[in-house]
C-alpha cells in the first residue's frame, strides 16, 4: 500500500481490497462479491422470516462494527438480532468465566433459537470469537464470518459463508467489513421495502 498517508491513495486502496473481497463456502465454493452478498441476504431474510435470531460477535473495532449491524437489521429491517457487548453481562461473563469464554458463554442462554452467527474478527483467529463460533456450530446455527490478515485463518474455515479481506491493516479491514455489512443491510431493507409495495 503505496503512499498510504494520501487520502486519495488509502480511499483507492480500500476500493481495491473491497473489489478482492474472496468469499468462500464451507465446501470449497468461491463466489463473486455480488453473488456472496447476494447469498447472505437471502440467508438473512429466511431467518428474519422465520422467526429466527442473528447473533453477533467481534472484539474493538468489530463489535463496533456488530453493534451498528445490531442496529441496522433490528431497528430498520425487523430482523432479530443479538448483541453480547452491553457492559454488566460482558464483564460477568469475562469476570466469571474469563474473557475467552465471554460470548460463548452468553451464546449458549439461547440455544433453543434457530438462526445464525456472525462473527466479525479482523484476524480470525480471537479464541472468543473462535469458541463462539464452536458454540454456534455446536447448538445448530449457521456461521456467516468477515476476517482478514492471514487468508488461512481458523474462522474463515468455520463459516457456512465467508468474507475475507487480503489486507494487514486494521482500518482497511475493518472499513471493507463496515461496508459489507452496509451493502448487506441497505439489500435487506430495499428489499423489504419493494416486498411491500407489491
Amino acid at each position: 500500500m503505496n503512499d498510504i498517508l494520501k487520502a486519495g491513495s488509502y480511499l483507492n486502496y480500500l476500493n481495491a481490497m473491497l473489489m478482492e473481497t474472496q468469499i468462500t463456502d464451507n465446501v470449497g465454493h468461491t463466489y463473486s462479491l455480488d453473488d456472496g452478498v447476494a447469498r447472505m441476504v437471502s440467508e438473512l431474510i429466511i431467518i428474519r422470516n422465520n422467526g429466527g435470531l442473528l447473533a453477533l460477535v467481534g472484539n474493538g473495532g468489530s463489535a463496533a462494527i456488530v453493534d451498528h449491524v445490531h442496529n441496522d437489521l433490528g431497528l430498520s429491517c425487523g430482523m432479530c438480532t443479538l448483541v453480547f457487548t452491553n457492559t454488566p453481562s460482558l464483564t460477568a461473563a469475562s469476570n466469571d468465566f474469563g474473557y475467552a469464554a465471554a460470548y460463548e458463554r452468553q451464546l449458549a442462554c439461547w440455544s433453543d433459537y434457530q438462526g445464525a452467527l456472525l462473527a466479525i474478527s479482523s484476524s480470525g483467529a480471537s479464541e472468543n470469537i473462535l469458541r463462539a463460533a464452536k458454540k454456534a456450530r455446536a447448538i445448530g446455527m449457521k456461521i456467516f464470518t468477515m476476517t482478514g490478515f492471514q487468508q488461512d485463518n481458523p474462522l474463515r474455515k468455520m463459516g457456512e459463508l465467508n468474507f475475507y479481506i487480503k489486507s494487514d491493516s486494521y482500518g482497511i479491514v475493518e472499513l471493507a467489513h463496515s461496508c459489507i455489512a452496509h451493502c448487506v443491510t441497505d439489500t435487506i431493507l430495499m428489499t423489504s421495502k419493494n416486498e411491500k409495495k407489491i
